[in-house]
């Protein structure tokens, strides 16, 4: 049994990572997550290098799920205040207006994963502890980190490899 201390991030990666292209579409997206039971991936341009992070919640914003298919969100939006009363779409700025419940974005036009994707990208150096490994996820609220070495994608950690370890080694 190892000390819970001299765990690095290279013992809790996986360094077989699927990725997907910027120009990869939105529907090819869905189905790698889907065939891959993946909550998210990095999205990687011809050089390797990591541009973004595309996930379910990413996805989720601009289309919904019905049954095994995707369908564009259709329909008159209509957000309302608190109180009932219509909102203009033109009253909100910009932040206002995707923070609503009642939002639903439309394609517009989007349909590639550069297009849709996280561009700030939450990484860890292969040799971080532990403890920076946890401290890093709950600072920025996610669940999963790139770890990069040199630039260069070496794996990903999600909060179930971190559980898995623990469960075996703890």
């Amino acid at each position: 049994m190892t000390p819970l201390t001299s765990v690095r991030a290279r013992d809790l990666m996986r360094s077989q990572v699927v990725t997907l292209s910027p120009d990869a579409s939105i529907r090819e997206a869905v189905e790698t997550l889907q065939d891959d039971h993946l909550g998210g991936v990095p999205v990687v341009d011809e050089s390797e290098t990591v541009v973004g992070f595309l996930s379910l919640a990413d996805i989720a914003r601009i289309e919904h799920l019905q049954g095994d298919r995707l369908a564009e969100a259709r329909g008159d939006r209509q957000l309302s205040n608190p109180i009932g009363e219509a909102l203009e779409e033109e009253s909100l700025d910009d932040e206002e207006f995707a923070g609503r419940e009642d939002y639903s974005p439309e394609l517009l036009g989007r349909e590639t994963v550069g297009q849709w994707m996280t561009r700030g990208v939450v990484a860890i150096a292969p040799d971080a502890p532990l403890k920076e490994v946890c401290a890093t996820m709950v600072r920025e609220s996610v669940h999963r980190l790139v770890v990069l070495e040199r630039g260069r994608l070496a794996g990903i950690i999600s909060t179930m490899d971190i559980v898995r370890h623990l469960a075996t080694h703890a």
